[in-house]
């Protein structure tokens, strides 16, 4: 075997190539073509202690090169087989070898290795970028920290890959996990790894969660909102104050995620649908037809909107949401379930119009069964007397403005619309007659 004092003396000239080589470590197949350089290979065959060593010689030449070749065999030794001919001969543990040298005695070596393990870290980071954004390479092979975890939420498709690369670039590069190597290894060292990395990702999750505040987040900023979704559904039991602030994120206009493009609305589309069923159930049923409304998860809010209207106990509030959730979902049985709450008083919300006044709104349940019906058939609330009325950009109506200031303006709208009704509906009698009978009326529209 060749010593280190044979390779070194060409050292100089290698280094000058292995410079332009650093950036063949950035993808995966040209790898191969640093494997003309027989001093580099003949390093290879060095064990990785023996590197370490000659990061502390007086040489800086040696020092560079035994950097270099510890930090390409442990990129390497990285990579998923098969994806390089070019492995170290005596196939040891050159990462585990990096890790145990940043408690060398020696202080450059310490330095040293922490330096290789970082360009390490980015260079591998890079190689898997690369692979990610190759719709042929397989999923499964991709060794990103939380890909699997992504994925399983997201999906693997195109769409998800550039979403999730986006989100690597964007928030994972501060807490990114040093690799391990795929080779078998003691059980017990690697478990030790595994809780050493575990438990030092999830302190700069951690630290993410809370430096971040989803009430103050860019509505622009994807990639940190898929973060923090992904994050919540988790289950991280620390991270349980997330929930509800991520409900009322993404319950309110114009707080929450606002996708530019197509294929990050279509991973966000699919992380919310995941969200609503499996984290959402520290907020309200309102909160989660809201959320599935917005984000265009329709079946999902027709099925909670179904729930809630069928259920006679519901609370008012939620029916007034119901309803309206209903309408725009333009339900079949919108008409029968607003029908049935004509005659509901129980008040859903108080809203005071202007601060400086004292009258306030008030909407009962039947106030917004009124309006949905009088939007079911093309006739515009306002018409009938809903004068505080609002358009919400989710909802179509703000329903604390579907109230009245008092009793006679109530009942007025109430007259006005079975007017209104009777004549949109002239050719239907019987259903002309179940509206004024729910509406209180004792007298036929003329």
């Amino acid at each position: 075997m060749m010593s280190a004092r044979d390779w070194q003396g060409g050292a100089l000239v290698l280094l000058i190539a292995t410079q332009a080589s650093l950036p063949i470590l950035r993808s995966q197949e040209p790898l191969h073509r640093v494997e003309s350089h027989g001093d580099l290979k003949s390093a290879d065959e060095f064990h990785a202690r023996d590197l370490i060593e000659e990061l502390d010689d007086d040489s800086y030449a040696t020092r560079q090169l035994a950097a270099f070749a510890l930090a390409r065999r442990a990129l390497l030794e990285w990579l998923p087989a098969g994806s390089s001919e070019i492995q170290p001969s005596d196939r040891c543990d050159t990462l585990g070898e990096l890790r145990g040298a940043l408690h060398h005695s020696s202080l450059e070596v310490r330095l040293a290795a922490a330096k290789i393990l970082r360009q390490v870290a980015r260079e591998a980071q890079q190689v898997q970028l690369n692979r990610l954004l190759n719709p042929h390479c397989d999923a499964a092979t991709i060794r990103l920290e939380y890909w699997d975890e992504f994925s399983r939420l997201a999906g693997d498709d195109l769409p998800s890959r550039q979403a999730f690369a986006a989100l690597v670039r964007r928030c994972l590069g501060g807490f990114r996990q040093m690799p391990t190597k795929r080779d078998p290894q003691p059980a017990h060292r690697r478990d030790a790894e595994r809780r050493d990395n575990e438990h030092r990702s999830d302190n700069e999750l951690l630290s993410l969660a809370v430096r971040v505040d989803p009430y103050m987040l860019d509505p622009q900023d994807t990639p940190v909102w898929m973060t923090l979704l992904m994050l919540d559904l988790q289950r991280e039991e620390s991270l349980a104050h997330l929930t509800p602030r991520l409900s009322i994120a993404l319950s309110h206009d114009p707080m929450g995620p606002a996708p530019s493009s197509n294929g990050d609305a279509v991973v966000m589309h699919r992380m919310i649908r995941r969200w609503i069923g499996e984290s959402s159930n520290l907020c309200g049923q309102r909160e989660r037809l809201l959320i599935a409304l917005r984000y265009d998860c329709h079946d999902v809010a027709g099925e909670t909107c179904g729930t809630v209207l069928n259920d006679l106990e519901s609370p008012a509030s939620l029916v007034a949401t119901g309803l309206l959730v209903a309408s725009v979902l333009q339900r079949a049985d919108l008409p029968a379930h607003a029908i049935a709450r004509l005659d509901d008083d129980r008040v859903a919300c108080v809203w005071q119009l202007i601060p400086s006044r004292q009258t306030k709104i008030v909407t009962e349940v039947r106030d917004v069964a009124l309006a949905v019906l009088l939007h079911h058939h093309g006739i515009d609330p306002r018409d009938a007397g809903f004068q505080d009325l609002q358009a919400d950009p989710v909802l179509c109506f703000q329903d604390q403005s579907l109230g009245f200031s008092d009793a006679t303006a109530r009942d007025a709208c109430r007259w006005r619309s079975a007017r209104l009704l009777s004549r949109s509906l002239s050719d239907e009698p019987v259903e002309m007659r179940a509206y004024l009978r729910r509406l209180g009326e004792t007298r036929t529209a003329d």
